[in-house]
């Protein structure tokens, strides 16, 4: 985690699913609002951006799996993918590396570590929004509100077997 040294402040609601983080987001915007402050809301994973988009057809792998294919396939070569690979820096290339074999193995139907792919598709959707919409957000003094973050990628992963730490070291 890092110390947000922007003026907009950031608010993260994290729970299970049926939790209550879409009501509380809802709540505070509506506090928010009726005291003139300026917020957007965003929600997790995004389908704004491929990687979102990946993580929901993911999600819906075994009824859509065609559907999973193709989204693969549109995220793999998207712009947003192509400023990633080159703006992570060489402690990322290696993540890249990664997600790139695991989706290229889903692709041609080999066996894949869905759950692993899942969550590096949720932490690339992040990073994603977070360089689109709520870092400009906070920049601008503008509140941000999110519906599930970083958390959900430890606890899911956690919950497949996958080593948290790991998944942490990877945000």
């Amino acid at each position: 985690m890092q110390i947000n040294p922007y003026l907009g402040k950031y608010v993260m609601f994290d729970a299970p699913e049926g939790g209550g983080k879409t009501t509380q987001v809802k709540l505070l915007a509506e506090a928010l609002a009726k005291a003139g402050s300026k917020f957007i809301t965003v929600k997790e994973p995004s389908v704004d951006n491929p990687f979102g988009r990946l993580a929901h057809a993911i999600y819906s792998f075994e009824t859509k799996r065609d559907g999973l294919h193709a989204t693969l396939k549109d995220c793999l070569g998207a712009p947003e993918f192509d400023r990633t690979k080159t703006s992570v820096g060489s402690a990322g290339q290696a993540r890249i590396a990664e997600f790139e074999k695991i989706a290229n193995e889903v692709v041609s139907n080999e066996v894949v570590n869905l759950p692993f792919l899942l969550q590096l598709s949720m932490i690339l959707a992040r990073r994603e929004l977070l360089i689109t919409k709520i870092i400009p957000a906070l920049q601008a003094g503008t509140h941000v509100i999110s519906d599930r973050g970083f958390f959900s990628t430890l606890a899911y992963g956690a919950s497949e077997n996958l080593d948290w730490r790991h998944l942490l070291k990877l945000h």
